[in-house]
């Protein structure tokens, strides 16, 4: 599933850097090299230089952070870059994993304020909370609980209340958070018993 071939990759990079003559040309390009390369799971994000794994972005910084050593040092970068995107889905699937199968929505809220840590802790950067609403969606799934795309538009508007961009929630706005996407995910279920 989350297979890449690391050479391959940096070699495509190196390939669509070479005749790139201005910076649109070359991050358009090397987006759509990498979702091409690298397939489904990168797709599911998070992404190179949606500011997740390391703060930085295509509009702001690429390739600044590795312009030092040339091309060469521009195609390791991106690659450390996917590492870091598989590194970050892997340590939240696992997290997942452990806490498969059925629970009541009650009991949820504890891991809820344990999530939103995880995810600060696999990358505290400007974006990081814009994952919360899809990895509590994958959490209240993992537990038997459907998020239809109405809860998913709650979720992501109770998360963008919460957080804000560089800052390390404190215990109250992880639990505010915890507390409100319940109450979302209950009187979703409500409405539709």
């Amino acid at each position: 599933m989350e297979r890449w071939d690391e050479e391959r990759v940096r070699q495509r990079i190196l390939r669509e850097l070479g005749p790139a003559t201005s910076f649109p040309a070359v991050s358009s390009r090397l987006r759509d090299a990498l979702s091409e390369e690298l397939g489904d799971w990168y797709a599911a994000g998070p992404q190179v230089g949606d500011e997740t794994i390391s703060g930085w972005c295509w509009c702001h910084a690429f390739p600044r952070p590795f312009v030092a050593g040339g091309l060469e040092a521009v195609a390791e970068g991106v690659v450390d870059e996917v590492r870091g995107c598989l590194a970050w889905r892997r340590g939240l699937g696992d997290w997942l994993d452990e806490r498969r199968g059925p629970r009541e929505l009650l009991t949820l809220e504890e891991e809820l304020v344990e999530l939103v840590g995880v995810l600060v802790g696999l990358g505290l950067n400007d974006a990081w909370y814009v994952h919360v609403p899809a990895a509590t969606a994958w959490r209240l799934e993992v537990a038997g609980h459907p998020v239809p795309d109405d809860l998913f538009d709650q979720l992501d508007g109770i998360a963008g209340n919460c957080f804000t961009s560089w800052v390390d929630p404190k215990p109250p706005e992880r639990a505010s958070y915890a507390r409100d996407a319940l109450w979302a995910a209950i009187e979703a279920l409500l409405d539709d018993a």
